[in-house]
């Protein structure tokens, strides 16, 4: 895991991320797929290829990634249980999705990164990750931080308790999950 503070200097593209308006219109945005070789067409592809492009250093030998915006406040989603990135296009609980991972019946992406694009700091809202060992690691969802991680751990995000956590996240692949194969064709 990698952790960036400070990661998006004063620019556009981070007016762009983190103002309202544009989190107005993508509260509740799909997941998308884009092919690697595709050219941005909003913000948060722009980000998705610096990501991987400039900072990951991903330029070849994969098909794409897909990528979405989590929106958490106390009043509304607030949280998200453990689970792991994964091509299923439906929800299993832990144990099994444990199952599957075990019996090859799922892929986990290849890496994944998170970017905090909150103005405030909000109370709650902690990325955790699941070790081997069970012991969790607890990353605080500091404005404009990106943290690069492998989204085959189990991993969560804690109640938001006050204020609201906005994040943009991402998730590699060398082979485009199944889930995307009938909606891109």
């Amino acid at each position: 895991m990698i952790i960036f503070d400070d990661f998006l200097p004063v620019s556009d593209l981070r007016e762009n991320l983190t103002k309202d308006s544009f989190w107005d219109s993508i509260e509740s945005f799909p997941i998308e797929w884009v092919d690697f070789r595709k050219e941005p067409s909003n913000p948060m592809e722009e980000l998705c290829k610096l990501v991987w492009n400039e900072v990951v250093g991903i330029k070849q030998n994969i098909d794409g990634w897909e990528y979405w915006a989590h929106y958490f406040t106390s009043q509304g989603k607030n949280r998200m249980n453990f689970h792991r990135d994964n091509d299923l296009d439906y929800y299993v609980t832990p144990e099994v999705e444990e199952e599957m991972v075990k019996n090859g019946e799922i892929r986990a992406a290849d890496k994944g990164f998170i970017y905090y694009a909150h103005q405030s700091l909000p109370e709650g809202g902690y990325l955790e990750l699941k070790r081997k060992n069970d012991e969790l690691e607890r990353i605080e969802p500091v404005p404009n931080r990106l943290i690069v991680f492998d989204p085959s751990m189990q991993h969560r995000v804690t109640t938001v308790k006050r204020g609201v956590r906005r994040s943009l996240v991402s998730n590699l692949w060398q082979e485009m999950p199944s889930k995307y194969m009938n909606i891109i064709q």
